[in-house]
């Protein structure tokens, strides 16, 4: 059945497709794997030749029925299958000629409809996600990746996951088993992935990439980036940069928890990593709230050009009132350390950003007191109060930290005085001295501007850009090189060592409780160990020998030369990193030395057999699996991070001896392997203690933080068409007629723009007839939306403006208009006065001010722009004093009104800063200013009053609510609903929660960007998505675009891989598709542990559509020439009959799968009933030797449809067959190929034609009977055809028979059953001998030598194995051959020589086979073994005639 199930994948009838799989019936135990996918194995994860096949169990062999499959025609388009199917697992995993299975062909489609069928095999539970392609070893999970199908790679590992959980046909396996198969190369589906895709820049549509993950411009050499040495050039002025910034999103832990360093609130281990949570204490929540709104105020500050120098911290508010933005800040992992009892972690954070856990006793946390730790809490107490930390270093009972002053701060238990000052002893002799808050070292330090620390058990190392410090306990690790440096037990105070030695500065400094290693920034390694030093120098050139480190092979491509670029230690292993990603490993041995303890050193420069050579533990094979960052862990093993991302751990093996046995100081390479650890992924910097805990920092991907772009603020451009003069054009452009402009000529300013307004103004002769002119022609004096007028006392020109654009801009009128409704009259002496005019509208009045002045006042109102007619005094000169007393009555008004900006552009000349959105976003506030509102809008349990005409302005929905295609119309109608003039128009919105809609209101009158939600307060992060979520929702509906984005901007700060798919969900309905693209690139990015952890499973299906389009988008950015298929379409431009030729072969592909599958299913009717009497297992989950033995018996299968039918021999020799093969009997050799009656048997080649007549022709003699390769009988025999009919069957290669063995023992001419033409007949049974023999003669007879049936069997299964292997020159053993040789000498004498032409004769009397033997000596065994061998041969039956 699988020939339809290819034919309907290759037509596209998915429908067709479905309903075979849906109406068929499966059999697990029927079919078997067939054509180019048999040599599979059970391997999986192996790369090489062995390919991958789903785990099984072993099935019990039972007798199978053989499926009924009815066939209408295997060629044809329109035929199906009768709906009596079923499908076996042959069928489902058929391989094609190039090997590769249906699957395989689905996962590799670009189709749209690919997923779909992917899903309906997939449903089929005798599919074998496992199996690999014979050219590449790639999986169906390989071929979805490096294609870009993410939702058949989901679907598959789903699959995957069901089957690992429930017991399927196939049988348990584990989980997460589809990712580890490796290919021939040895790469993982996730590595094949990993090569194809690379960051790019979204937001430019380019899709150029970027620098790969994790390196900066600035590559700085020290573990790319993560640990990586700051400049030290600015040390003077004691400010101290972090020496190790990861900049990580993430962290997690996982191992040993036995001592509480994992964090995690309990004391359980983990085994999976899991993350870790830290939370901000209060007064840093605070701090950041007050630089966040000092920042703001600084803004606004600059923005209307005031002194923020007077600005301070803002407003300190409690906790339960910060705003959510506040309180769900990301913080940044900076490092981290773990130590045997304790752990810490540094951020980013401004102060109290250390943040330790573990075991309290001994002080070793610095929380002031000795309680226990089971999570991270903040350290703040002591020295450090206010203080950031830039560095830490852990012992195992004490703790370093460094400031960014400079200053040193230590902590913990003083044993060895390893805290750099002495503590008061205590009373108690057992109790040890403990300092439980941070404590400043001064002395040596005091002046000194201290960059790193470390620390071991015993003893602390501190360092400055070109000293080192040390301190504690002397075990020959401090340095010390003095003549009495083995007298010294304990250093208490700092001691600068080794200041001779280095030749450049420091970069960093690691310490074991035997060593002290530092690393220059000339990446030279010193290490200081049993009263020595050296400087260690790594193989870092991979080849020793010269020929090889100069040959083209080993040349490596980058020009930079190598070196060690990081250094790290735990127990007694020191780890080194290559900036190639190499790791070398030093472990250090502490040997006993003849001689007193107390003898100078002699000779300081020779570490004398402390250190092993070192040993490259991890070598660059590939580039994203160089190493990025490592560790040492538990017994020398060592943890690393590979620049793809992925985390993995070198462990010691079960069954090895101990390599920290005394004397012993070769570790082997084989003793450890590396192991990946799962779920971690994007992993920047792993860190691990020398007792079983680990720890990984993960970096997210930046897309959705730094690729969000928002467009330019729209407030100025869609309020300037309120103005109104807005049409007001300079006298040379007033007419078109006149100065007609050039069709082709664009511009540099718009003619509706505020420079136009400000050329008609200096350009006009008279400005108020024009304005006058303009306003009638308009008629804006009767537009009821501009509801205030303007004008001044020496002018009979008045403005219309709108009410709320004044009251928006200054507070000063916004009162004064509320205290006008309220008395009908409002007055400042010298200044305005506000009444209503003629028409009932009020009307403010300017004293004693120019009209360009009130001109000035309007157009600043509405675009925060002056006409500067001071600037044209030299080009008018009649009207100077004009101008100038102009600028003079501007500053005064906007001095009273409150406005700061138009104040200080008149003051200095200058132009304004743009302040109109924060005037209008503080207006909008107060809640008097919206009262004055024409439309009212209901919402849920409220309503709120807005004005119409800003809202038609920016708000596309109320401008086709009330100025769309009906033309008004609508709003005529809701007017004569209501019955009082003054009665607002209502518009429903119901729906939408009021809190939810004032900042929607607050965008439309300021049009505010993030700090829209400066101020929104939650209790968590999932009810502040959501306000955010309602919010663009509310903002899709009312057409706001650009709210919408600022909404998913403020989204991708608060995004990660848990949250991505529920928040993408959400979004996508959104007709801004910034967030939705960015996130699908996200997740593209992230896939590798987004399919790991089963994360996409929430993600929608039309979603996980464009999730495909995106990842090839992004490989085709990657690999631009592999992927584009320009390669394909130029060829079949070039040559367009290849299109047909692809149709043809695609139809001689189904053809030939289903010619094969009709074969296959023919042989198995022929073969049904021998493989059930045989107890022969089709089953794929036999053994081995299962599985040879049905591939051997499969080759000896005769292709006819019925199998061929042999005499039957002696019935007293029925007891020795012992074949338990499929009941056909091949030849021993090529010589006398007969069978048990005489008749020749014609042996089957392996190319499946059978070379015998299934109707013998009585006219030919048998002997001499040739046949063609359809089994006819050929009249005539061939030029150089052989004369008998033995040469025949050599020609043809037959094979032997381990039965017919004991036939041949029998004379040729044995009584046969023959008719009178003297034809043999085939059925006849062959009588018994009539010689009756009595018990002597039979013993006498068996005691000759003669061979057993079941040694002849035995032999002959041997021989036919060594016929089918390949012909390379079969050896006989020299007993095999003497056996041979005695054989033929007992049958030669026991059988008559038969006739040259005419065969046996006829009148001979059939010999018993149970006859006494002929009268002579008795030869014993020795004698046959020994016999010589030059006997004269037997006359056999192939010589010629």
């Amino acid at each position: 059945m699988s020939t339809y199930l290819w034919k309907y994948y290759l037509e596209n009838d998915l429908e067709s497709f479905r309903q075979l799989l849906a109406s068929a019936s499966y059999n697990a135990s029927a079919g078997a794997q067939r054509g180019a996918g048999q040599n599979v194995g059970a391997t999986i994860g192996s790369p090489g030749t062995i390919l991958a096949t789903s785990p099984k169990v072993a099935s019990k062999h039972r007798k199978v029925s053989t499926p009924t499959l009815n066939w209408t025609s295997y060629a044809g388009k329109s035929n199906r299958p009768s709906t009596n199917i079923t499908l076996t697992r042959a069928d489902i995993n058929s391989k094609d000629v190039h090997g590769v299975t249906l699957i395989h062909h689905i996962a590799s489609s670009t189709d749209k409809d690919a997923p779909q069928y992917a899903s309906a095999l997939l449903d089929v539970p005798l599919l074998d996600l496992y199996m690999q392609d014979i050219e590449s070893g790639w999986t169906a999970l390989h071929r979805a990746l490096y294609f870009g199908n993410a939702t058949i790679a989901r679907a598959l590992l789903d699959r995957d996951t069901r089957d690992a959980v429930s017991y399927s046909i196939t049988g348990p396996h584990s989980a997460g088993g589809l990712i580890k198969v490796k290919d021939r190369e040895g790469n993982s589906p996730f590595d094949v992935f990993g090569a194809t895709i690379t960051n790019r820049i979204i937001r430019q549509g380019t899709g150029l990439p970027l620098l790969p993950s994790g390196m900066d411009e600035d590559d700085d050499e020290m573990a790319h980036g993560d640990s990586g040495d700051a400049d030290d050039d600015g040390a003077s002025n004691r400010a101290v940069q972090a020496r190790i910034c990861m900049e990580g999103d993430e962290l997690f832990t996982f191992g040993s928890n036995k001592n509480l360093t994992l964090g995690f609130g309990n004391e359980d281990d983990r085994q999976y990593p899991e993350r870790i949570v830290l939370k901000r204490p209060d007064h840093l929540l605070r701090r950041l709230d007050a630089e966040h709104q000092a920042q703001r105020y600084r803004m606004e500050a600059v923005s209307r050009r005031q002194d923020a120098r007077d600005t301070d911290l803002g407003r300190t508010r409690s906790t339960s009132d910060l705003p959510a933005v506040i309180m769900n800040r990301p913080i940044v992992i900076q490092d981290i350390q773990l130590s045997k009892l304790h752990s810490a972690v540094l951020t980013t954070d401004p102060e109290a950003n250390l943040y330790t856990c573990g075991f309290g006793p001994g002080g070793r946390l610095g929380t002031g007191d000795e309680i226990t730790r089971f999570s991270f809490v903040p350290i703040y107490g002591g020295g450090l109060a206010g203080k950031k930390v830039v560095d830490v270093g852990l012992g195992q009972n004490h703790t370093i930290a460094i400031s960014s002053n400079g200053e040193v701060f230590t902590w913990g238990t003083n044993v060895f005085g390893q805290l750099g000052y002495a503590l008061p002893t205590s009373t108690l002799k057992e109790e040890e001295p403990v300092q439980t808050l941070p404590r400043q070292i001064f002395g040596p330090l005091k002046r000194e501007i201290v960059v790193g620390a470390a620390a071991s058990r015993t003893h602390s190392v501190v360092h400055t850009s070109t000293s080192l410090y040390t301190f504690g306990r002397n075990d020959g690790q401090l340095g010390l090189v003095d003549s009495d440096a083995r007298s010294l037990e304990t250093q208490v105070v700092p001691r600068k060592v080794a200041a001779s030695l280095f030749s450049s500065s420091i970069s960093m400094v690691s310490a074991i409780e035997r060593a002290t290693i530092c690393l220059l920034n000339n990446h030279d390694v010193w290490i200081f160990a049993n009263y020595g030093y050296t400087k260690m120098a790594f193989p870092l050139e991979g080849f020793s020998n010269y020929f090889l480190k100069n040959n083209l092979s080993a040349t490596r491509y980058d020009s930079t030369p190598n070196h060690i670029s990081k250094v790290t230690s735990g127990g007694d292993t020191i780890c080194a990193m290559s900036r190639t990603g190499d790791v070398f490993t030093v472990h250090v041995t502490q040997k006993a030395e003849p001689g007193p303890v107390t003898t100078s050193t002699t000779n300081p420069a020779k570490i004398r057999g402390a250190l092993s050579q070192p040993q490259r533990v991890w070598s660059l094979r590939k580039g994203h699996m160089a190493v990025r960052d490592v560790d040492v862990g538990q017994d020398g093993s060592i943890i690393i991070c590979t620049e793809s991302g992925s985390v993995w751990r070198r462990v010691k093996r079960a069954k090895i001896k101990d390599a920290n046995a005394p004397g012993l100081t070769e570790y082997r390479a084989k003793d450890y392997k590396f192991s990946r650890v799962p779920s971690l992924t994007r992993i920047v910097a792993v860190r691990s203690n020398p007792f079983g805990a680990f720890a990984a920092v993960r970096r997210d991907s930046d897309v959705l933080k730094n690729q969000l772009e928002v467009d330019s603020p729209t407030l100025w451009d869609d309020l300037f068409p309120l103005l109104p003069f807005s049409g007001l054009l300079p006298k040379d452009e007033d007419s078109d007629t006149q100065n007609p402009t050039p069709r082709f000529w664009a511009p540099a300013v718009p003619a509706n723009a505020p420079a136009t307004i400000r050329k008609a103004v200096l350009t006009l002769a008279d400005l108020e007839s024009d304005v006058t002119t303009l306003l009638s022609e308009h008629n804006l004096a009767r537009n009821p939306s501009y509801d205030l007028r303007i004008g001044s006392s020496v002018s009979e020109v008045v403005l219309p403006v709108h009410e709320f654009m004044l009251a928006g801009r200054s507070s000063i009128l916004r009162q004064a208009l509320t205290e006008f409704r309220q008395c009908y009259f409002y007055a400042l002496p010298d200044i305005l006065t506000i009444e209503y005019d003629k028409g009932g509208r009020p009307l403010i009045v300017f004293q004693g001010v120019d009209f360009i002045t009130i001109f000035n006042l309007a157009f600043f109102m509405y675009t925060d722009c002056v006409v500067d007619v001071w600037h044209h005094t030299r080009h008018a000169p009649a009207l100077a004093p004009r101008y100038r007393q102009i600028r003079i009555e501007l500053m005064k008004l906007a001095s009273y009104l409150e406005l700061p900006t138009m104040e200080q552009a008149a003051r200095v000349m200058a132009a304004p800063s743009k302040t109109l959105h924060q005037d209008l976003g503080a207006a909008v506030i107060d809640s008097c200013y919206l009262e004055t509102g024409d439309v009212e809008v209901e919402l849920d349990d409220s309503s709120i009053r807005v004005h119409s005409s800003l809202m038609c302005q920016r708000c596309p929905f109320f401008e086709g609510l009330f100025n769309g295609r009906a033309a008004g119309r609508w709003l005529e109608s809701r007017r004569e609903l209501v019955q009082d003039a003054q009665e607002n128009i209502k518009v429903d919105l119901k729906h939408v929660d009021p809190e939810v809609f004032k900042l929607v209101l607050r965008y439309i009158y300021a049009d505010a960007d993030e700090e829209l939600f400066d101020e929104v307060v939650t209790t968590d992060l999932d009810e502040f998505l959501n306000l955010i979520l309602e919010v663009m929702s509310v903002a899709n509906e009312l057409m706001l675009d650009r709210l919408a984005q600022v909404c998913q901007k403020l989204l991708g700060r608060f995004v990660n891989t848990r949250n991505v798919c529920s928040l993408l969900n959400a979004v996508a309905l959104c007709s801004v598709t910034l967030f939705k693209d960015a996130a699908l690139e996200y997740i593209c990015l992230n896939l590798e542990g987004m399919l790991e952890n089963h994360l996409l499973n929430e993600l929608d299906e039309e979603l996980m559509a464009e999730l495909d389009e995106i990842v090839r988008q992004n490989q085709l950015a990657c690999l631009p020439y592999a992927k584009s298929g320009r390669a394909e379409a130029d060829l079949l431009e070039k040559y367009p009959e290849l299109i047909d030729i692809i149709d043809r072969g695609k139809r001689a592909k189904i053809d030939s799968m289903a010619l094969q599958s009709r074969l296959h299913e023919d042989e198995i009717r022929s073969a049904g009933s021998l493989k059930a009497r045989a107890g022969f297992s089709e089953d794929h989950g036999s053994s081995p030797m299962d599985k040879s033995r049905w591939r051997a018996s499969k080759d000896r299968m005769p292709s006819s449809k019925s199998p061929s039918l042999r005499a039957k021999a002696s019935i007293n020799d029925l007891m020795f067959d012992m074949d338990e093969g499929d009941g056909i009997l091949p030849c021993r050799s090529t010589e006398d190929a007969r069978d048990t009656v005489g008749t020749p048997v014609q042996s089957e080649p392996q190319n499946g034609h059978a070379y015998h007549s299934e109707t013998p022709s009585a006219s030919l003699p048998v002997d001499n009977t040739w046949f063609n390769s359809n089994g006819k009988a050929l009249s005539s025999l061939p030029d150089n055809a052989p004369t008998t009919p033995q040469k025949a069957m050599a020609m043809f290669g037959s094979f032997a028979d381990p039965a017919a063995r004991s036939y041949e023992a029998a004379d040729a001419g044995s009584s046969r059953d023959t008719d009178p033409s003297g034809s043999v007949k085939p059925w006849g049974s062959t009588p018994l001998s009539s010689t009756k023999l009595d018990m002597r003669a039979i013993m006498a007879q068996a005691s000759t030598k003669r061979e057993s049936n079941i040694s002849s069997g035995l032999s002959s299964q041997a021989k036919i194995a060594e016929a089918a292997a390949p012909n390379v020159g079969n050896k006989m053993s020299q007993r095999e051959r003497k056996r041979q040789q005695q054989q033929q000498q007992s049958l030669q004498s026991s059988e008559p020589r038969p006739s040259p032409g005419n065969g046996p004769p006829r009148g001979d009397k059939p010999a018993s086979p149970w006859r006494t033997p002929s009268a002579g000596p008795k030869i014993s065994l020795k004698d046959v073994l020994g016999a010589d061998s030059s006997t004269s041969p037997s006359i056999t039956a192939t010589n010629e005639p």
